[in-house]
Parts: structure tokens; sequence; C-alpha cells
């Protein structure tokens, strides 16, 4: 069998690390307070630079770290896009669920967000019935 000094290799794709991570956010208001009257749950996108979520995280080479530190940042905004203002004591409690999603829409990126960050770019989508 005659060598090659230059063999044909194929490497396996390699996927790059994407630039954001991004999630749909889903809260449902506590069912005794406003959840009860509503009966809706509020929807948004988050867009969290992977740069952010590393230089906020306490492991920032661990990715299952730097992923939940992501999903903080995005969550800590979503009062801000609903309202305008950071949350106040005494609130309704929300019930959080986070959707990892692989990017988003043109049309959504061309619209402003509706709260914004150090980066981290949060979008009001509207609300659902449960």
């Amino acid at each position: 069998m005659p060598y090659d000094p230059n063999p044909r290799f194929t490497p396996y794709p390699i996927k790059p690390m994407p630039q954001a991570l991004y999630f749909q956010i889903t809260l449902a208001p506590h069912l005794k307070h406003s959840g009860l009257a509503t009966g809706r749950k509020i929807l948004f996108l988050a867009e969290v630079p992977v740069t952010t979520a590393k230089e906020a995280s306490e492991v920032p080479e661990d990715n299952s770290k730097v992923y939940e530190t992501a999903e903080r940042l995005a969550a800590n905004l979503t009062c801000m896009a609903m309202t305008g203002e950071s949350s106040q004591p005494g609130e309704d409690e929300m019930q959080v669920s986070f959707q990892t999603m692989s990017g988003m829409s043109p049309e959504l990126r061309e619209r402003c967000p509706d709260a914004e960050k150090n980066g981290v770019r949060i979008w009001l989508l509207g609300a659902r019935p449960e």
C-alpha cells in the first residue's frame, strides 16, 4: 500500500459558537392574582450576546452556566419591556419559562427592542390565552 504524504482528509463540520443566544420567554401571571383575571401568558423574544453572558457568568468556560446566566439576564428585562420600569416590590410573581431559538425573523430585527441593557435586548411579542 503506497504512502500518501498528503492524505485527503474530510474534517467533521464544526458549528461555530453563536454570537448571540435567542430565547422565547413566556411569563405566566400567578393564577391567584392577575392571571386568573386575564387568563393570558405574555410572550417575549430575547437576544443575549454570548460575550455579555460570559462576562456576567461566574464560570465563563462552562457553557451550561453561561446559558443560565443568559436566561437570567433576559428574564431581568421582561418587566422593563412591559412597563418601561424595573420590577417593583409587591408585584405578582410570574412563572417564567424559556425556549431556545436559533435566531429571529428579519421583520422583528427591524423593530426597536422594547427593553435593552448591556447588549441584552427584549421584544414584547404580545399575549396569548392559556
